[in-house]
């Protein structure tokens, strides 16, 4: 779903909540894309404003509906910051208070259901055994019943950007009534590609970590955490990533078996640890403490290898091109195939069914969006 642009172009705006932007930009100078992550958080702003002009009366003066706005704001923080209040207030000036009123309160009535439906909001967990924090944001879909609520768990790409990815999720989470959360695994705690996409298995010195410190162990605890969030019951839940997000999935289906994970889907992958004890980590399985039978859980866990099928870039500059990550082909589309037909060959070997899957999306690069959609078919589908 295409988000709705927050500044308008010009004068021939269509929507209350265009009309609200515009007034903000044209009357203050002020491009509030890099302030404002869509158009749930403008709503929340739109609701604070509308409180203050009701809490303050039709004389407020400006200077009242200011501190008026900055104590809705501190009771209930948003991610734009104090520094919205003044604009906000200032923007209420300009338009003048009737005007700005009837507006805030006709975007209350036409809000499409999406942003009357749920709310998103970014939480902190805080890790009981360290001082580790982790910033998550999280969308809880309006429902009856918290206590059927199914989860999902997004793992985000090499930019880290959890916001972007937890996005595309919001629409589909509303309409089929499903939470998801979407950690931030900061580079200052999981630095590198061996701290979050290999899964923190290793020191920077190479030695074997504790499996308390793996990320995959985070990724259970918040999924704790989020069970008392949202207030559901669920025991399991799913789990999608998206180029190094797909990375951490895959490695945590095979380096944590046991992990409480109904359905996994790893879109565009860059490179893959394959399930295979004739190699060492980061490619192979050895050196790691996983057995033969936890192995044979791992592939009877249902993983969707997920490939848009014009992922076949050989110079894109973010590629791996170590001897091993080559010898599983040049290109993401390339690799994900053979990653799979090991994974096959792993089954057949030990005589057992393979839960894994290759789906293929034509047209589609590496592009987050489109494979979240297709994922998230997969995933209802698997839910039903």
């Amino acid at each position: 779903m295409p988000q709705k642009r927050l500044i308008p172009p010009g004068p021939g705006v269509s929507g209350p909540e265009d009309r609200l932007a515009g007034t903000l930009a044209h009357g203050l100078g002020i491009d509030f894309r890099g302030r404002l992550s869509g158009l749930d958080d403008l709503r929340r702003y739109v609701r604070i404003l509308r409180d203050a002009l009701a809490a303050s009366g039709p004389d407020v003066s400006l200077d009242q509906l200011r501190g008026e706005v900055d104590r809705l704001v501190r009771e209930e923080p948003f991610r734009a910051g104090a520094e919205l209040s003044d604009a906000l207030a200032s923007a209420s000036a300009l338009a003048g208070w009737r005007g700005i009123g009837e507006l805030c309160q006709s975007m209350e009535d036409q809000q499409p259901p999406l942003l009357r439906r749920g709310a998103a909001e970014r939480r902190t967990y805080r890790c009981p055994s360290s001082d580790l924090q982790i910033e998550v944001e999280t969308y809880m879909p309006a429902v009856s019943d918290r206590s059927r609520v199914p989860l999902l768990v997004v793992l985000h790409g090499f930019m880290r950007e959890p916001a972007r990815y937890l996005e595309p999720w919001i629409p589909l989470a509303a309409a089929h009534g499903f939470a998801v959360i979407a950690p931030e695994f900061h580079r200052g705690d999981f630095p590198g590609s061996q701290g979050y996409n290999q899964g923190g298995l290793f020191s920077p010195a190479g030695d074997l970590q504790p499996q308390e410190r793996w990320l995959f162990g985070h990724v259970e605890r918040l999924f704790d955490a989020a069970r008392e969030w949202v207030g559901t019951r669920t025991r399991r839940y799913c789990l999608y990533g998206h180029s190094a997000g797909a990375q951490v999935v895959h490695r945590m289906v095979l380096a944590a078996p046991d992990a409480r994970v109904s359905m996994a889907v790893a879109a565009n992958a860059g490179w893959y640890t394959l399930p295979t004890f004739d190699l060492d980590f980061p490619y192979g399985l050895r050196r790691l403490p996983v057995t033969e039978a936890g192995l044979r859980r791992s592939l009877g866990t249902p993983l969707v290898v997920l490939l848009g099928e014009a992922d076949s870039d050989p110079d894109d500059p973010l590629l791996r091109r170590s001897p091993e990550a080559l010898a599983q082909g040049p290109h993401r589309l390339a690799r994900g195939v053979e990653f799979h037909r090991q994974a096959q060959d792993a089954a057949t070997r030990r005589g057992i069914p393979l839960a894994w899957t290759r789906q293929q999306v034509p047209g589609v690069g590496h592009d987050h969006e489109a494979m979240a959609a297709v994922a998230s078919t997969i995933l209802l589908e698997n839910h039903k």
